[in-house]
């Protein structure tokens, strides 16, 4: 009985020091990681047939929280073009604008494009021309589209974003 104790014991002693290794290998880096997605409607985003007037900007979207985001996608679809996606950065209250800057231009109309930010690698876009790079971890954001055509029109957008 005392040689079964101990070997239990000495098994046991063993696993602990795995079990307390797993645990710290699997703690997040970011706060939310790994659990998923949300999804920002053109409503959310105030970019639901956002008017876009010939050859200048359109107004700003909504400023979008991204504490712990580890990436985002920006859908969107402008009725004219070449359009410019204007994204400015803003400091950790959420509410000071920091920086603006203009990773993707020459879209051309009526064209779905998809901008991609994330932790890891270079901006990606399905279409136009990509400009400054930009990366995350940033607190928040919020985008402009210009319009490059003396014609007005529409833009629409929304945003998927990955913890």
């Amino acid at each position: 009985m005392k040689f079964r104790l101990s070997l239990i014991l000495a098994a046991i002693a063993l696993l602990v020091p795995v079990a307390l290794e797993a645990q710290r290998v699997s703690d997040p880096v970011y706060p939310l990681a790994g659990s998923g997605m949300i999804k920002v409607t053109p409503a959310q985003l105030g970019v639901n047939a956002l008017t876009e007037p010939g050859s200048g900007t359109t107004a700003a979207s909504s400023i979008i929280d991204l504490t712990g985001a580890r990436a985002f996608t920006l859908k969107f679809s402008c009725t004219q073009g070449a359009i410019t996606v204007n994204t400015t950065f803003y400091d950790e209250t959420g509410a000071v604008a920091q920086n603006t800057v203009a990773p993707l231009s020459a879209v051309a109309a009526n064209t779905i494009a998809d901008l991609y930010v994330s932790t890891e690698q270079d901006i990606q876009a399905t279409t136009g021309t990509l400009g400054a790079k930009i990366r995350l971890p940033q607190k928040a954001v919020s985008f402009t589209f210009t319009n490059a055509s003396a014609s007005a029109g529409t833009c629409t957008a929304r945003m998927f974003i990955s913890f």
